[in-house]
């Protein structure tokens, strides 16, 4: 995606967790785990809004020693095929939103799970939101004419503006 490299840290991001927004709409309340995706979506956006939000905190949701992450309950999902691919995309963006939040924080030191990310993550993500039934592909061309529009910088490290969730939500509702 070319032109994630003109756009704004927080753009990249929101750009992730509106996808993810969206598809996590296919899952039922009931669902193991849901709650926790929720949790952890909210706690995103609030980080992409500027809210004092640790990468640290942000990763309890990925994985923690009580086995309520987000990467315990996507694998327990990998024989539905609509569900495992829905949790792939819930786990990647918050896996790229808590290495965007150690980057802003300067941590040298990452979480194994979190070590190998980097922009490339986002040919993952795009080859799971391809792959799922719910996915539309225009939402990609809203999100790209939105946030060049709104978000473009010459700097690919510019943190930039706090983006509201209901902001960008409206872009991509907009299908």
């Amino acid at each position: 995606m070319e032109f994630f490299n003109k756009i704004t840290v927080r753009a990249r991001t929101s750009f992730y967790l509106s996808i993810a927004e969206k598809l996590f709409e296919g899952l039922n309340k009931t669902d193991e785990g849901y709650v926790q995706a929720k949790e952890a979506l909210e706690h995103s956006w609030k980080w992409l809004n500027g809210d004092l939000i640790t990468g640290d905190q942000l990763y309890e949701y990925l994985e923690n020693e009580k086995d309520t992450g987000l990467m315990v309950f996507g694998y327990r999902y990998k024989n539905d095929p609509v569900k495992v691919l829905i949790w792939k995309i819930l786990i990647t963006s918050l896996m790229y939103t808590i290495w965007q939040a150690y980057q802003m924080e300067n941590e040298k030191y990452l979480p194994q799970t979190i070590e190998d990310v980097d922009e490339t993550i986002i040919d993952d993500f795009m080859s799971y939101t391809n792959k799922c039934q719910s996915f539309n592909t225009q939402w990609i061309e809203l999100l790209k004419s939105y946030l060049l529009k709104k978000f473009q910088t010459n700097d690919s490290n510019e943190l930039g503006n706090p983006i509201q969730k209901n902001e960008i939500m409206k872009v991509i509702n907009g299908v």
